[in-house]
């Protein structure tokens, strides 16, 4: 499911963002009551923080254990794989903050099939050769650069976005890993 829900700015769009997590919810269930073992990703720029209200009725959760075992309406927000210091990827008024998400359900945590690789989760941009790229000298995302003219305001052909890439491996495999203890 690809989002983009409501920004923080103005009256009444926390209670949208809530409101769409209670849609998007009962999607959820409905496709996991069809077949349980049935693979979500939500993704997207949802404006909440990853301890907002939105993604509580959204049943987020940080704790691997939740995820692994019986099946469950839970879904894992992958900002908990990464260091405190580090889940950010966007920034307004100098503030830090994560706003595009990307969360999976229990079923993506199985080591064969189609499944979510452990730990591979990271905001592009934050380090490595493309935060020169991606990243101001004010060690904001590199937003996309705009100029009035006139009564319209144009995009002078700079810059990308406001908020930092967010990049997750999946892959496939055929059988069960089985790693020694």
């Amino acid at each position: 499911f690809n989002n983009h829900w409501k920004s923080k700015r103005g009256r009444g769009n926390e209670k949208s963002r809530i409101s769409i997590a209670k849609r998007l919810k009962y999607r959820i269930l409905h496709e996991k009551n069809h077949r349980k073992d049935t693979h979500i990703i939500v993704l997207g720029d949802l404006n909440s923080s990853y301890t907002e209200e939105p993604m509580r009725t959204l049943n987020t959760t940080g704790d691997k254990k939740e995820m692994l075992g019986v099946s469950n309406n839970l879904l894992y927000n992958l900002w908990y794989e990464v260091p405190y210091d580090k889940r950010w990827e966007s920034s307004f008024n100098g503030i830090r903050n994560t706003l595009s998400h990307i969360l999976i359900s229990d079923s993506l945590f199985k080591q064969y099939g189609f499944h979510y690789v452990d730990r591979s989760f990271y905001a592009a941009g934050q380090g490595g050769s493309e935060k020169d790229t991606l990243i101001n000298v004010d060690g904001k995302p590199f937003r996309w650069q705009m100029k009035k003219l006139f009564s319209k305001v144009i995009h002078i052909g700079k810059g990308y976005s406001d908020h930092l890439p967010l990049v997750a491996k999946f892959e496939y495999t055929e059988k069960p890993r089985y790693t020694r203890q």
